[in-house]
């Protein structure tokens, strides 16, 4: 089975004294567009998963430019971790694991995107935490 490992990263900072600077590095991927989120403190949209038929999915990487998100994961085996996301971070959301995040206070994020994104062709699958294990199970017992 895949890496489905979820893991939180900072940014190399090379800024100076005039303040941070970062360079988010896309060498070997042919990014498409890169869509930028504003979202006000207590945002917490609905939770879901991709099937990684996008490939800007598979990983999903969201990298946080100001404020703070929280995650809560779901592994496809189970398990549940929350995970804090500063500013100047990201994390690697692997297909088939559930996440919800709901911002800490004003934040502002991107997510690049390797295709462009399509409304008729989502990867998404939007659910609750509760009705995650068996959409979950039936997606993998398909895929063996």
């Amino acid at each position: 089975m895949a890496n489905r490992k979820v893991e939180v990263f900072k940014f190399n900072n090379i800024g100076d004294s005039k303040g941070p600077v970062i360079n988010l590095d896309f060498s070997g991927k042919d990014i498409v567009e890169m869509p930028v989120f504003y979202r006000e403190s207590e945002s917490n949209p609905e939770g879901h998963f991709h099937k990684g038929t996008d490939e800007s999915f598979d990983p999903q990487y969201v990298y946080v430019l100001k404020g703070k998100m929280e995650f809560t994961c779901i592994y496809p085996e189970g398990r549940t971790e929350v995970l804090l996301v500063d500013e100047l971070h990201g994390i690697i959301l692997p297909k088939l694991v559930y996440h919800r995040y709901k911002t800490l206070e004003y934040t502002i994020f991107c997510e690049p995107r390797l295709e462009k994104y399509d409304i008729n062709n989502n990867d998404k699958i939007i659910c609750s935490a509760e009705d995650y294990p068996k959409i979950i199970s039936e997606i993998l017992k398909n895929e063996e």
